[in-house]
């Protein structure tokens, strides 16, 4: 993810959103969305973008430092966590670096729409 001057954040577009997650995560986080409720999912992850939106507006704007970012696109298997359940995705967002948690929430969405 980069932002532009103008406070937006950007992310790459991955052909293969599952690739953000080792194989033990996405299976925690297939097995915790099955186990809710559409609507409540589609809340969550509303939720988690707008925490992840926040979270990127928080670092001072360095326009050098986000011309390195600009169509990077996050590790393979960077989201490792095995959640099973709200709080606990919320601490594993949380603890990734700030740059990474919108394109995580993204993968997250298609996820839920495959």
């Amino acid at each position: 993810m980069w932002r532009t001057e103008d406070g937006r954040v950007h992310t790459a577009a991955l052909p293969d959103p599952t690739e953000l997650f080792t194989s033990g995560a996405l299976a925690a986080l297939r097995a915790f969305f099955d186990g809710e409720d559409a609507g409540a999912v589609e809340e969550l992850l509303e939720s988690v973008h707008e925490d992840a939106i926040d979270a990127s507006v928080e670092p001072p704007f360095n326009a050098d430092e986000e011309e390195a970012f600009v169509a990077e696109t996050p590790l393979v298997d960077l989201f490792s966590a095995q959640i099973g359940t709200e709080a606990e995705l919320r601490a594993a967002l949380s603890a990734l670096d700030w740059r990474w948690r919108l394109d995580i929430v993204t993968a997250m969405g298609d996820l839920t729409d495959a």
